[in-house]
């Protein structure tokens, strides 16, 4: 589990710079120890090994040129990457602990490095997304159990088909140990369906369990969605969460032929 650091500065933090932040910041709650001849930080949080490399080089570009060209949320993600000279590479290297847990290990680690060393952008390696450094630290403050950043860790992908259709597929959850979702060539508003998935994906992410195959789920106090496992549409031999959006209509249709 992999999160990039982009920073943009005359002179990207020594190793011994990032050592000592860590060794301040985690060294009572953490072993910190610096690779001289690597120039690794090591740190074990709990029971997992974290790596933390700075490096005088910029992100690969073809890591982060597709992020950045469908980040809707945030329209100036092509151009903040582009600018940017060195990176800061966290890695979570072990898992001891649950994809959740260390997820937000990573979220922590990623927002408070960002911040101690100026980044302008955090690309997050398990959804291939990019973010606002500035919007990640806002989100990884109000991070706890309960409440995950899920547009953090999750990409939710819309997309419009030739006939004026709409399909959605999300990269993330199964780093998470879920399925992934996908809605296939929808007339829903686009908004409607990105609601519709991030429900489907904060329900798994709060009960732990993937929804099992026919059953239904509430997306709200009116709306109901039948889930199957199917082959995804863009790599068959993957089974996704497909969202059935025709079951509220079927609903409706046979409440009005019972009246």
């Amino acid at each position: 589990m992999i999160a990039l650091l982009a920073l943009q500065c005359d002179t990207p933090p020594t190793p011994r710079e990032v050592h000592e932040h860590m060794a301040k910041q985690f060294g009572e709650a953490a072993q910190v120890a610096l690779d001289p001849s690597t120039g690794v930080i090591e740190m074990k949080v709990g029971a997992e090994t974290v790596a933390v490399a700075p490096s005088s080089e910029p992100i690969p570009a073809d890591l982060y040129q597709s992020p950045c060209r469908t980040a809707w949320y945030w329209p100036q993600a092509g151009e903040v990457f582009d600018a940017h000279t060195s990176h800061v590479a966290i890695v979570i290297g072990t898992e001891t602990t649950s994809a959740k847990l260390r997820s937000m290990l990573l979220t922590r680690l990623a927002s408070d490095l960002s911040e101690a060393f100026d980044a302008t952008g955090v690309y997050w390696e398990p959804a291939a997304m990019v973010h606002s450094a500035p919007a990640f630290r806002e989100s990884a403050e109000q991070m706890s159990e309960k409440q995950v950043p899920l547009r953090l860790w999750v990409r939710f992908q819309l997309i419009e088909n030739d006939d004026n259709t709409h399909s959605l597929f999300t990269q993330g959850l199964e780093s998470l140990g879920f399925l992934e979702v996908e809605i296939r060539q929808s007339d829903k508003p686009p908004e409607n369906l990105y609601g519709w998935a991030f429900n489907v994906a904060h329900f798994m992410l709060e009960s732990g369990e993937v929804v099992e195959d026919g059953h239904t789920i509430g997306v709200s106090q009116t709306e109901w969605i039948r889930i199957h496992h199917l082959p995804s549409a863009l790599e068959e031999e993957r089974t996704v969460l497909f969202l059935d959006l025709d079951l509220d209509e079927e609903l409706k249709a046979a409440e009005g032929a019972s009246n």
